[in-house]
């Protein structure tokens, strides 16, 4: 896919002073041409059994921003699994990868750019769900469990001077989710719901 979007020119009103430098573009209005491609693959290993692949990658591009964010490209890695244990349970997990890049400009003297910075961020995704139904169809059961990690490098390179840059960013997700739904009446279903996360 190849996509662009082009906005109209910044204009500064007269007799104001902006509290941000005229040159600064923000990203989702700016000029961007963007690049990205999709690949699905799904592989039925038995009439129960069924595994899938996708990859996603997209590269922006601001090359007419003077100041803001110029560049991005991200990828997407992904798999996952899906198998009826019987008639009345089923099993799905996945797994899922995205390690995001970006370079932006800024100026710290309030006129043209003059210093660098660059941002890298992973985060990896994992899941785990089973449904169970019983009672005849009418109670059916269900249970998924997410953990997400991620974690973010960061660095500012001022006319071109290469830093250590800042301390990695960390962060991390755990979720369990409970559903029960009873159908109490072809028209009418009773659903108990509960959600337990922790983050940090």
């Amino acid at each position: 896919m190849h996509a662009t979007r082009f906005g109209s020119k910044y204009e500064v009103l007269a007799n104001w002073a902006p509290a941000e430098n005229p040159l600064m573009r923000k990203f989702n209005l700016a000029d961007r041409i963007r690049d990205a491609a999709q690949l699905r693959s799904d592989f039925p290993v038995t009439e129960a059994v069924n595994v899938g692949f996708s990859v996603d990658a997209s590269a922006d591009n601001y090359n007419n921003s003077p100041l803001g964010l110029r560049s991005g490209q991200s990828v997407n890695l992904a798999a996952d699994l899906a198998w009826s244990v019987s008639d009345n349970t089923s099993v799905h997990a996945f797994a899922n990868e995205e390690k995001v890049r970006s370079v932006q400009v800024g100026s710290a003297a309030y006129s043209f750019a003059d210093w660098t910075g660059r941002s890298r961020d992973v985060v990896d995704v994992v899941g785990l769900g089973v449904q169970h139904v019983m009672m005849g169809g009418k109670l059916k059961l269900k249970g998924d469990w997410v953990t997400s990690r991620g974690h973010t490098t960061q660095s500012v390179e001022p006319n071109g001077v290469t830093t250590p840059g800042f301390p990695t960013a960390w962060s991390a997700v755990d979720a369990f989710k409970f559903q029960a739904i009873y159908q109490l009446q072809d028209n009418l279903s009773l659903i108990t719901h509960a959600w337990v996360e922790k983050y940090s």
